[in-house]
Protein backbone atom coordinates (compact mmCIF):
# COMPACT_ATOMS: atom_id res chain seq x y z
CA UNK A 1 0.00 0.00 0.00
CA UNK A 2 0.85 3.51 -0.95
CA UNK A 3 1.66 5.58 2.10
CA UNK A 4 2.18 9.10 0.68
CA UNK A 5 2.10 12.69 1.91
CA UNK A 6 1.71 14.52 -1.32
CA UNK A 7 -2.57 14.92 -1.88
CA UNK A 8 -2.60 12.86 -4.78
CA UNK A 9 -1.25 9.15 -6.67
CA UNK A 10 1.21 9.81 -9.37
CA UNK A 11 -0.70 8.69 -12.51
CA UNK A 12 -4.11 7.34 -10.56
CA UNK A 13 -7.69 9.04 -10.11
CA UNK A 14 -8.14 8.25 -6.50
CA UNK A 15 -11.63 8.56 -4.17
CA UNK A 16 -11.38 9.63 -0.59
CA UNK A 17 -13.01 6.66 1.94
CA UNK A 18 -11.99 8.65 4.65
CA UNK A 19 -9.66 9.56 7.32
CA UNK A 20 -7.58 7.11 9.12
CA UNK A 21 -5.10 7.39 12.05
CA UNK A 22 -2.74 5.86 14.02
CA UNK A 23 -1.36 7.17 17.62
CA UNK A 24 0.49 6.34 20.89
CA UNK A 25 1.42 8.26 24.16
CA UNK A 26 4.37 7.92 26.00
CA UNK A 27 5.23 8.96 29.64
CA UNK A 28 8.23 10.54 30.69
CA UNK A 29 8.57 8.56 34.09
CA UNK A 30 11.98 7.07 32.59
CA UNK A 31 11.22 3.75 34.86
CA UNK A 32 7.70 3.00 33.24
CA UNK A 33 8.45 3.81 29.80
CA UNK A 34 11.35 1.40 29.88
CA UNK A 35 9.60 -1.17 31.02
CA UNK A 36 6.79 -0.66 28.34
CA UNK A 37 8.89 0.08 25.49
CA UNK A 38 10.82 -3.30 26.68
CA UNK A 39 7.83 -5.40 26.65
CA UNK A 40 6.56 -3.75 23.05
CA UNK A 41 9.91 -3.74 21.92
CA UNK A 42 11.54 -6.61 23.34
CA UNK A 43 14.95 -4.06 23.70
CA UNK A 44 16.50 -3.39 26.89
CA UNK A 45 18.98 -0.28 25.71
CA UNK A 46 17.19 1.96 23.52
CA UNK A 47 17.82 5.78 23.31
CA UNK A 48 14.96 8.22 22.94
CA UNK A 49 15.49 8.82 18.79
CA UNK A 50 15.23 4.88 18.95
CA UNK A 51 11.76 4.58 20.44
CA UNK A 52 10.31 7.63 18.97
CA UNK A 53 11.86 6.41 15.34
CA UNK A 54 9.96 2.78 16.29
CA UNK A 55 6.78 4.76 17.72
CA UNK A 56 6.44 6.36 14.45
CA UNK A 57 6.73 3.30 12.53
CA UNK A 58 3.92 1.58 14.31
CA UNK A 59 1.54 3.82 13.79
CA UNK A 60 2.36 4.00 10.50
CA UNK A 61 1.43 0.19 10.28
CA UNK A 62 -1.64 1.20 12.43
CA UNK A 63 -2.86 3.31 10.15
CA UNK A 64 -2.24 1.24 7.28
CA UNK A 65 -3.91 -1.02 8.95
CA UNK A 66 -7.08 1.16 9.27
CA UNK A 67 -6.87 1.86 5.52
CA UNK A 68 -6.71 -1.58 4.54
CA UNK A 69 -9.76 -2.34 6.45
CA UNK A 70 -11.96 -0.12 4.56
CA UNK A 71 -10.74 -1.64 1.51
CA UNK A 72 -8.23 1.63 0.73
CA UNK A 73 -5.23 1.14 -2.16
CA UNK A 74 -3.34 3.85 -0.71
CA UNK A 75 -3.29 7.19 2.34
CA UNK A 76 -2.37 10.28 1.11
CA UNK A 77 -2.13 14.02 2.72
CA UNK A 78 -0.07 12.22 5.78
CA UNK A 79 0.72 14.01 8.48
CA UNK A 80 3.03 13.56 11.54
CA UNK A 81 2.01 15.04 14.62
CA UNK A 82 3.92 15.18 18.26
CA UNK A 83 2.12 17.01 21.07
CA UNK A 84 3.45 17.36 24.81
CA UNK A 85 0.51 16.60 27.53
CA UNK A 86 1.02 17.46 30.69
CA UNK A 87 -1.35 16.46 33.94
CA UNK A 88 -0.18 18.00 36.85
CA UNK A 89 3.40 16.61 37.24
CA UNK A 90 3.06 13.62 34.55
CA UNK A 91 4.17 14.63 31.43
CA UNK A 92 3.52 12.80 28.17
CA UNK A 93 3.81 12.50 24.54
CA UNK A 94 1.66 11.98 21.79
CA UNK A 95 2.46 10.97 18.31
CA UNK A 96 0.04 10.96 15.54
CA UNK A 97 -0.35 10.25 12.29
CA UNK A 98 -3.27 10.56 9.74
CA UNK A 99 -4.22 10.61 6.26
CA UNK A 100 -6.97 10.27 3.78
CA UNK A 101 -7.69 6.55 3.23
CA UNK A 102 -8.33 6.51 -1.25
CA UNK A 103 -9.59 3.85 -3.49
CA UNK A 104 -8.21 3.98 -7.01
CA UNK A 105 -11.13 4.91 -9.94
Amino acid sequence: MLILSTDYVPGKEIEAIGIVKGSVVQTDAKKDAKNAFDSIFGASEMNFGDVIDQSRDAITKMMEEKAQALGADAVVSVKYTTSVLSVEFLRSVELLVYGTAVKYK
